[in-house]
Order: C-alpha cells, then structure tokens, then sequence
C-alpha cells in the first residue's frame, strides 16, 4: 500500500483487471476435464488449441473449448496462476502439477464474487515505455575495462575471455 517510489511496482504500476467471468470459466473446464490435467493442457482447452493431447482425451469436443479465445495464453497462465494464490486452485504435487478445484473454488463457483487479476508484464512493451537508452551502462568505463583485459590477456599470454567474460566487465561497467 505504501509506495516508495523507487522500484518497478511503484514507478510502474500495473493495472488490475476484473477477470471473475474468467475465473469461473477456468474453474468449468478444471471441473469439465475431471481435475486430471496441467495448466497448459487446461489453457489449450480455453483458448481452442487443437494440440495432439487434446484430441487425444477429445477434449475439443467439450463444450467449453475454445470459450476463452477472447485472451491469449499468457492472460490465462495469470488467471490460473493468481487462482492458486487465492487459493481457489491446487496443483498437486504427488500427481504431476495436475489441476484440481479447492473446497474455496467449488463455493467461489456456488457464489461468484470480484476476482482481480494483475495481467502478466510484456518486457518488451515494458522497455519501450520505460524510453530507449534507459541502460545504466557506462559504455567508456566498458571500453576501458576491454582495454585493459585485453592488455591483461596478453601479458599472461591468455586468451581475454579467460581473464574476464564480457558479461561480467558490462556488469562492472553497469554497477
């Protein structure tokens, strides 16, 4: 609640979405494909993927596929994901990650309620907002520090990447 206007949650905040029809319908097919699936394979179903698991349970003959086609996968992984947070949704260990509904989902489903969801961060969309040329790294102290590996290298006869990977001099350069 407190925000201390330093880190990416509070500089950026990312919306909430009211995904309680999507709840519902991620809870009907769970309850549709008898608790005995993955996310994935549960996602596939929403979005009317005909992927050879699905055909193979005939699962794209239920009467729910294809009924979330509306969002794409990654909004669905968030739904299902946040679900298991709220403790609507368990994924079993001792069977695989397979789906099941809680006691708390099945009356969520008697006695639907507001359910909001934080959509899954796109990076991309997130750098380009965020402006190009946010890097930190200082490209002349990155120069200087290949400089100086590479006059290492030599001295010890070595090649540079053995002295230091440029992973590690663009974290110096950055830091």
């Amino acid at each position: 609640p407190d925000n201390c206007g330093k880190c990416d949650n509070c500089l950026h905040p990312r919306e909430r979405v009211e995904a309680a029809n999507e709840l519902m319908l991620v809870l009907r097919v769970i309850h549709a494909v008898k608790e005995g699936f993955k996310t994935q394979h549960i996602i596939d179903i929403l979005v009317g993927n005909e992927t050879d698991d699905v055909i193979a349970h005939r699962h794209e003959q239920i009467s729910l596929f294809g009924d979330g086609d509306d969002h794409e996968a990654p909004f669905w992984n968030a739904v299902i994901r946040q679900a298991m947070i709220s403790g609507y949704i368990a994924k079993g260990i001792e069977n695989y990650g397979l789906l099941s509904i809680t006691p708390e989902g099945r009356a969520y489903m008697k006695d639907p309620e507001a359910f909001y969801i934080t959509e899954d961060r796109e990076f991309d969309d997130f750098n380009d907002a965020m402006g190009e040329g946010t890097s930190v790294l200082d490209e002349t102290l990155f120069a200087m520090l290949k400089d100086l590996r590479r006059h290492v290298a030599r001295r010890k006869n070595l090649p540079p990447y053995v002295i230091f990977m440029d992973g590690s001099l663009e974290q110096m350069a950055t830091v």
